[in-house]
């Protein structure tokens, strides 16, 4: 009796276990194995009239319509506005020399992250 007792207790320990780690413990989703990385909701380029590529720019966004947001965005290659967000991004991009453009784009997402969406943009300068 103690034998059969002693595996019904390993064999639910076992169960268990398994249940939980398939169930959340490797990140998978409907079979589908999602990575760690955050991924950027819109990637912002922008170019001038030429087609080179500017750097040093603002960009005010709302996601939403929810709180304004603003970023700098120092670098000449594309620029992250924010991380694992979707809906509709509404942005302003502005900087100093060139008139400001505005855009609108909308986010979605799968299983795992949010489906990055690329915008280029062309300022003009005054």
């Amino acid at each position: 009796m103690k034998s059969r007792l002693k595996f019904f207790k390993n064999a639910s320990v076992v169960f268990a276990s398994f249940w939980f780690l398939s169930a959340c413990g490797n990140g998978a989703y409907d079979g589908v194995a999602c990575t760690t990385e955050a991924r950027s909701s819109v990637d912002i380029s922008v170019l001038d009239t030429l087609g080179l590529p500017l750097r040093d720019y603002e960009v005010i966004y709302q996601i939403n319509q929810g709180a304004v947001q603003k970023t700098i965005c120092s670098t000449s290659s594309p620029c992250a506005i924010d991380f694992e967000k979707a809906g509709a991004f509404s942005f302003t991009v502005s900087k100093s020399g060139f008139q400001s453009v505005t855009g609108e784009v909308t986010v979605s997402k799968d299983v795992c992250h949010v489906i990055t969406q690329r915008v280029t943009l062309t300022l003009k300068a005054f």
